[in-house]
């Protein structure tokens, strides 16, 4: 599978002559679709009634680890990543379970930035703003990020180190 530089280089100059509909930077249209996104997140959680499937496990192992140390987050079957941001985002909720939710949440929300700048990296800034918009509003996508669950947290680390690795085999 080989590219044709020149048909790249074409787009590439289309897309730099072409404004977005709102006339604003990306800049701004970025932030934008992170504070809806995230307005959208709050709505479907108050939505979310009780805790279920793994979020039990999470939860526990996060709770514990605010309580006692970060020490008890470690487990041979659970990973450590979500619990230790549980735990450190206990300091700012009173409630676990809603630290727990709004670390995925954070995690979502954040998800715009990469798949904005994979699109644009990948494309142009047209396609990062239609692929940040769809992260940011697909309905699915934000009713999930308010469970307590890894999904959110590893969909942001994977989409950053598929960023980076791209931006690595460019140099």
């Amino acid at each position: 599978f080989r590219m044709n530089t020149t048909v790249l280089k074409r787009a590439k100059r289309r897309s730099t002559k072409t404004k977005n509909s709102l006339n604003l930077p990306a800049r701004q249209i970025l932030i934008i679709l992170a504070i809806t996104g995230m307005a959208l997140r709050l709505f479907f959680l108050r939505y979310r009634f009780a805790v279920g499937f793994d979020e039990v496990n999470y939860l526990k192992l996060g709770v514990s680890g605010y309580l006692n140390g970060l020490g008890d987050i470690l487990h041979t079957y659970w990973s450590p990543l979500l619990p230790g941001l549980i735990a450190f985002s206990s300091q700012l909720f009173g409630n676990y379970e809603l630290a727990g939710r709004m670390v995925s949440i954070m995690a979502s929300t954040l998800l715009i930035f990469p798949v904005y700048s994979l699109g644009k990296f990948v494309y142009d800034q047209r396609v990062g703003l239609v692929a940040g918009a769809f992260v940011a509003f697909f309905p699915p996508l934000a009713f999930q990020s308010t469970l307590a669950l890894t999904e959110p947290v590893y969909m942001l680390s994977a989409t950053l180190a598929i960023l980076f690795g791209l931006r690595m085999l460019k140099q």
